[in-house]
């Protein structure tokens, strides 16, 4: 596995006149290689009209003359864009079979993909994604995804890859919508959500949780001896499955304490692993962002932290 070292540059929160920016590893972006950063943006409620089919042009006499997708997807929600340049050693359709491991990795839906011609018009992608998307339309990629999170909050990513001059662009499109759609592409309840509990045994409450510094998900040294702790009472138990779940502190937007309590989550799966006699047993894991309802007054450095149970 390929182990994704860029960082995101400026990640833009605003509220009223506070700004949030961070720098961070994009837990979507986990499998791939190096990259530049060359353009982002973020819109609040913004009406999207996100593509579901091909994208082509309609020659009329009428008024709706323009690029038309058959099926439209049409939400209101809150909008982050990356775009993301790649050397020539990897191509759109690399980091397109990656990307799509990343979505189930990350217990998305994949309601549409294509691929070259079956996109239909570069011009018409560009009007619906980014200005930036330029390149052959033989190499062009396309993913539109969703999940739902136990909390109510819904999520659409758009993602899309094309080869710039033998250089792969990607164009990276979050939305956290404001209410579900109700049109007629079918959101089936598949997915996996929270985590049912009730089959999961909690660690001992003298072995604490691993905790995380702010905007982190980086092991400190004192949780790897908590990290040493946790094997030897999971080995103990002779446990066949571990679930670890991640959280975040209120500071910065939902969907990024969503992606970052993923990562804090699957990083303690990652150090687990590391363990021979635990490498073999069924691992998952879940991220709770923000959300942590048995600890709602608890500090924010509290929050900052992943759980492990098991059975």
């Amino acid at each position: 596995m390929h182990i994704f070292n860029t960082f995101i540059a400026i990640l833009l929160y605003t509220f009223s006149t506070l700004a949030y920016a961070s720098s961070v590893e994009h837990s979507l972006l986990k499998r791939f290689p190096a990259s530049k950063l060359f353009s982002t943006n973020h819109l609040y409620h913004a009406e999207l009209p996100l593509p579901a089919d091909s994208v082509s042009y309609r020659d009329s006499k009428e008024d709706d003359e323009g690029y038309y997708s058959e099926k439209l997807l049409t939400v209101s929600g809150e909008l982050t864009t990356f775009v993301h340049d790649f050397s020539k050693q990897h191509t759109s359709e690399y980091l397109y079979k990656e990307f799509l491991e990343s979505l189930t990795d990350s217990n998305f839906e994949v309601l549409y993909k294509c691929e070259a011609e079956d996109c239909g018009d570069i011009t018409g992608w560009k009007l619906f994604l980014s200005e930036h998307v330029f390149g052959s339309e033989l190499s062009q990629k396309y993913i539109l995804s969703r999940r739902q999170d136990s909390d109510g909050k819904h999520w659409l990513v758009q993602f899309y890859a094309i080869d710039l001059d033998g250089e792969p662009r990607t164009v990276l499109r979050f939305i956290e919508v404001d209410s579900v759609p109700e049109l007629d592409i079918v959101f089936s309840n598949d997915i996996e959500g929270a985590p049912n509990f009730s089959a999961f045994k909690a660690l001992p409450q003298e072995i604490a949780p691993i905790y995380f510094e702010f905007d982190k998900a980086d092991l400190t040294e004192q949780s790897r001896f908590t990290i040493g702790s946790m094997a030897d009472e999971i080995l103990k138990s002779r446990a066949t499955k571990i679930l670890i779940t991640g959280y975040a502190d209120k500071n910065g937007p939902s969907w990024y304490n969503k992606l970052l309590a993923t990562r804090r989550a699957e990083t303690l799966r990652d150090a687990l692993r590391q363990y021979p006699e635990l490498s073999a047993l069924d691992i998952s894991t879940y991220g709770y962002g923000e959300v942590d309802k048995e600890n709602v007054v608890s500090p924010d450095s509290m929050q900052r932290r992943a759980n492990v149970f098991f059975r």
